[in-house]
């Protein structure tokens, strides 16, 4: 202790005095070692620990790893990926998703707790070790379930699902390298049949993992040589049975592989950047048909398109669309362009200025997935927007619990907007929505997606249904 009452670490050297063979005394050496202390602590912890989350990190987990196999424990490795992280960070900032990832290592921490292992391998992946004996019944399905709830970082709730990939000690492999690899080629595979929820390792997809570096470079061709189709699935009003319009999606039929699910191709194509030229081929191709149906005299009627961010931004993006509504004799109040809530925060200011170019040409936007995302009053009633999409998520429970379907319906009336459901897939559903005040809707209850031929039979046999 210190006079002025500070403790310190000190380290004492003795040696001793000796006069003719004979110890008289000690001299001792004392010298503060504080500052080295701490800073072989931190060393260790930079070494052992990732900086911003306080989990393990991979040197740490690798060593853990180790002493496992060595003493012949039987565990799974569990890969998490954050689905919408990447987005989230392009949004809100880095700072924001920093804090996101605290959130999450907070919320494994206590699913790990003297169960097993958790740490952060880097970016949104994380990594569990859990011990065979201390699986439990449900576990898994719990851990997923845990991310479907919002998390709430610096007074905005966020939504970021969990896709899980899952290796198995000894049972897949013994060495260590492969298993992390396994369990990532599992969380992919997860990824690529729709997210939030996982999978275990299996052989098969090893063939898959090679695969995908063939589909990059044919899906790059397929929108160099427009083999993405185009398919619609049509909105109704569910009061008057009126057909009132369609959503244009996009659809790959591969020449080997069959039809690749869209949840697969339009990551992939946002992955390796031809998200911008994929969508202005849908702008195109719907631009052509609606003009062509025009000119036979059949009676169209709204089509909604599906924009991303890096396309909506693009500097050249409004020019075009001016350009094709003009090259096809075609008003742009036959056109909706539909938004993800997400896309909107971070650029804000660029994002409105865009969004009202686009409603000065007559096109209508809509607000896709809502409720998903950062459902905020303090930006929505900014937003040059016409309607509201509720998701299929809430869709689904509105029959059990139907006030968050409420409050959003409630919520579009207020600030003048239209509303409309997605994912409608029976009566029941209907009878709610049509009671809650929702006159629109589409889904597989209707009709499925369908190409555009099947879509053009469609208005001419069924304009109207009885709901």
């Amino acid at each position: 202790m210190t006079k002025d009452q500070r403790a310190v670490d000190i380290k004492i050297t003795t040696m001793r005095i000796v006069i003719n063979n004979e110890t008289i005394g000690y001299y001792g050496i004392a010298k503060d070692i504080t500052d080295d202390k701490k800073a072989k602590q931190l060393i260790h912890k930079l070494a052992f620990y990732d900086e911003l989350t306080g989990l393990y990190n991979r040197r740490k987990l690798i060593e853990i790893l180790n002493e496992w196999a060595a003493n012949g424990e039987e565990f799974h490795l569990l890969l998490l990926d954050f689905d919408r992280f990447k987005r989230i960070n392009d949004s809100f900032g880095h700072s924001f998703g920093d804090q996101l990832l605290k959130e999450i290592s907070i919320k494994l921490k206590h699913f790990t707790e003297k169960k097993g292992v958790v740490g952060r391998l880097g970016g949104d992946e994380f990594l569990i070790m859990l011990p065979l004996k201390e699986t439990q019944e449900g576990y898994l399905e719990e851990l997923v379930d845990c991310f479907r709830k919002p998390l709430n970082v610096e007074g905005v709730d966020v939504i970021s699902t969990a896709s899980i990939g899952i290796s198995t000690h000894p049972h897949h492999s013994t060495n260590l390298t492969e298993l992390v690899k396994y369990a990532d080629i599992a969380m992919y595979h997860t990824k690529e049949n729709g997210s939030n929820r996982y999978s275990f390792f299996s052989e098969s997809m090893l063939e898959n993992k090679f695969k995908n570096i063939a589909i990059e470079n044919e899906l790059r061709y397929a929108i160099d040589h427009n083999h993405i189709s185009v398919y619609l699935q049509p909105k109704y009003n569910m009061v008057s049975g009126e057909l009132i319009g369609a959503e244009s999606l996009a659809r790959w039929k591969h020449s080997t592989h069959g039809m690749i699910a869209p949840n697969v191709f339009i990551p992939l194509a946002e992955e390796i950047g031809e998200i911008d030229r994929l969508e202005k081929n849908m702008i195109k191709e719907v631009c052509g048909l609606l003009s062509t149906w025009i000119k036979k005299g059949k009676k169209i009627h709204q089509t909604s398109i599906n924009i991303s961010l890096p396309t909506l931004l693009h500097d050249g993006f409004i020019p075009f669309v001016s350009h094709t509504l003009i090259q096809n004799q075609l008003n742009g109040s036959f056109l909706e362009f539909e938004i993800t809530e997400r896309i909107v925060m971070k650029y804000e200011t660029e994002v409105n200025s865009r969004l009202q170019q686009l409603r000065n040409m007559g096109i209508e936007i809509s607000i896709d997935d809502f409720g998903t995302g950062y459902s905020s009053l303090s930006y929505l009633y900014k937003l040059e927007v016409d309607r509201l999409k509720i998701d299929k998520m809430f869709v689904d429970q509105c029959v059990e619990n139907s006030e968050v379907v409420s409050m959003i319906i409630s919520m579009a009336k207020a600030l003048g907007l239209q509303v409309i459901a997605e994912g409608v897939e029976d009566e029941n559903q209907i009878r709610i929505l049509k009671k809650l005040g929702c006159i629109e809707a589409q889904g597989f209850y209707f009709s499925r997606p369908v190409p555009h031929v099947e879509f053009q039979e469609l208005l001419e046999e069924y304009s109207t249904a009885d709901f």
